[in-house]
């Protein structure tokens, strides 16, 4: 294992275990008013009580808030979606060329920001001719099957 596998390995580890110390503390000392905040803070149970909590028998002030709650669900919602977009996205990818095209149709539709990309004038339209200089230098597809199959 390298070194920041290690690190990263040691953080995971660190976080599991101050979640496991602030849950059982909250698990133990039940609905007592007189809990350290520290420890409490740590607690799954205890967050995840604070994630769902609408106020609607509390504080009339903040019952009005309840239609906020929908915007929350949906802007978590998005948060986990463009993560995990970002993370795929970041992850190697086996054959770049095969995104370059699978790209490339969205890009001659859009807005791009290399002029290289764009169709030249007096072309047939957007589909029919991009311009082939900017993929002239690159080699033949690798039309190999992915090895992680």
């Amino acid at each position: 294992m390298d070194e920041p596998q290690k690190i990263f390995l040691s953080v995971v580890c660190a976080l599991l275990f101050f979640n496991f110390i602030g849950t059982a503390y909250d698990l133990l000392l039940g609905d007592e008013r007189k809990k350290s905040k520290h420890l409490v803070s740590w607690s799954l149970r205890s967050n995840w009580n604070r994630l769902i909590a609408t106020y609607e028998d509390g504080d009339p002030r903040l019952s009005a808030l309840n239609p906020v709650q929908g915007v929350r669900v949906f802007l978590i919602s998005l948060t986990i979606l463009t993560h995990s977009g970002v993370i795929r996205g970041s992850f190697y990818v086996f054959n770049p060329r095969f995104i370059e095209e699978a790209v490339s149709p969205h890009l001659r539709e859009g807005v791009t920001p290399r002029p290289d990309l764009r169709p030249r004038k007096g072309s047939r339209g957007p589909d029919k001719d991009l311009n082939r200089q900017s993929t002239e230098h690159l080699p033949p597809l690798d039309r190999r099957p992915c090895p992680c199959r």
